[in-house]
């Protein structure tokens, strides 16, 4: 997730800004401090367009 912000320049308040999430909230979780329900990490995959459960192929 971190290499997406990046990517993207945004900041860790652009990312809660854009899921509703707080701030605080938003760096905690980056730093392992928290951890994303399903609901969150849906919200974040929606915002950046990105899945960080691909599915399985096989």
């Amino acid at each position: 997730m971190r290499t997406e912000l990046e990517r993207r320049g945004w900041s860790i308040a652009r990312l809660a800004r854009e899921t509703g999430m707080t701030a605080s909230w938003a760096s905690r979780m980056l730093r392992g401090l928290a951890w994303a329900d399903m609901d969150a990490v849906i919200r974040i995959e929606q915002v950046l367009q990105v899945s960080f459960f691909p599915e399985d192929s096989a």
